[in-house]
């Protein structure tokens, strides 16, 4: 149990305080937090840890870290899906070739034109009759 005197002899239970829910910050108190602990925490600490751009420093990279709308989370996450955008592109691209290279065979070649067309259109001459055996798996 931590009990804390201030000057003008009142005490302060902060345990059964916060226990109870009854703690308020009085101007005793805040006196009492910075003076008193503040000393004692800010003894403890390395010079360097004291300076004024040291602490700036640590809060931006903190926010930067976690609470920025850019942070290293979303970074890593664009990241990786601009490496999985980039194998989809890379994909697309050799179907456009594929069917470039298709459609040249199509257009310069009339025979070649009629098979496909009749291979994924159905399409038929007068005379004939047009069955789809479908395999049964």
């Amino acid at each position: 149990m931590l009990i804390i005197q201030v000057k003008t002899s009142e005490k302060f239970n902060i345990k059964r305080s916060l226990e109870k829910g009854t703690f308020f910050l009085s101007s005793h108190f805040l006196f009492l937090a910075k003076t008193c602990l503040g000393k004692i925490m800010l003894s403890k600490l390395p010079p360097f840890a004291k300076n004024f751009f040291f602490i700036s420093s640590v809060i931006f990279l903190i926010w930067m870290i976690f609470f920025d709308s850019n942070d290293f989370i979303n970074q890593y996450r664009a990241g990786r899906k601009i490496k999985e955008l980039e194998g989809q592109k890379v994909f697309y691209e050799e179907k456009i070739e594929e069917v470039k290279k298709e459609r040249e065979a199509l257009l310069n070649n009339p025979k070649e034109l009629e098979r496909f067309a009749r291979e994924n259109y159905l399409m038929k001459k007068k005379n004939e009759d047009v069955f789809i055996i479908v395999d049964a798996e």
